[in-house]
């Protein structure tokens, strides 16, 4: 009696690889390119608005668009992300070519890009975060306490960068400085879209980090004197700086 036995192919079920998520092609130095295209996927209010946006041909956002969109189709393969990369190296050197680079500063480029493309000064809208309290919360967005002071930088610079991505991905810092030797102080506000934070030094492995502890990190004044411009006396002196965010 010859008993019989079934033969499993090792081909690979065409049905299994159709449901798994699809990823981005790496050439050899896209790493920073693929993991900067991975984080904007998985944001869903940035994905999902680049995919409801009607880009201009051939524009920075018709090439996140396109892989965007193929990204979240359901043929086999990879993603091929080169078209993001050639359109930002047109304007961006650094990233021209097949050469390596930093995932941090192609976000901030990126963002940067899409920004200036959409930026419509003449026609701002009133800002939708520009809320307090419950209002504010439901949008996505949150103000730290006791910073309601500077809600007239985040307006004025509303009015000429009126756009999602501002909306979605721009924050506004301060910064108040003093002169150790005429003991003036000066405020400063600028937008960010990028900020570096450090973990704390007491973190442990059983205790998650989070994200406020760290903002509140690089909000603390420096223990040491660094140097300020100072306007009063038209140089850089010794002085201290004290860092807030409103609006992230």
């Amino acid at each position: 009696m010859i008993a019989s036995t079934s033969v499993t192919s090792a081909k690979p079920d065409r049905e299994a690889q159709l449901r798994l998520p699809r990823g981005f092609k790496n050439r050899g130095n896209d790493c920073f390119l693929c993991a900067t295209l991975q984080v904007v996927a998985h944001d869903t209010a940035l994905r999902d608005y680049l995919l409801a946006a009607t880009p201009t041909d051939g524009s920075l956002g018709a090439a996140m668009k396109e892989v965007l969109v193929q990204l979240q189709g359901h043929s086999a393969g990879s993603v091929d992300p080169t078209g993001v990369r050639d359109i930002l190296g047109l304007t961006a050197l650094q990233f021209a070519g097949d050469g390596p680079g930093d995932a941090s500063e192609l976000f901030a480029w990126l963002l940067s890009g899409l920004h200036d493309e959409l930026c419509r000064p003449s026609c701002a809208p009133p800002h939708p975060v520009c809320l307090a309290g419950e209002a504010a919360e439901a949008t996505g967005r949150k103000q730290l306490e006791g910073v309601a002071k500077y809600d007239d930088a985040w307006l004025t610079y509303w009015q000429t960068n009126s756009t999602k991505i501002a909306e979605l991905c721009h924050g506004m810092q301060h910064t108040t400085s003093v002169c150790l030797e005429c003991h003036r102080h000066s405020d400063e506000s600028s937008p960010f879209s990028i900020v570096s934070l450090s973990l704390p030094d007491d973190r442990s492995d059983e205790v998650p980090v989070e994200l406020r502890r760290c903002i509140s990190g690089w909000c603390e004044p420096a223990t040491e004197p660094t140097v300020v411009f100072c306007s009063h006396c038209d140089d850089f002196r010794p002085g201290t700086q004290q860092r807030t965010i409103s609006r992230f």
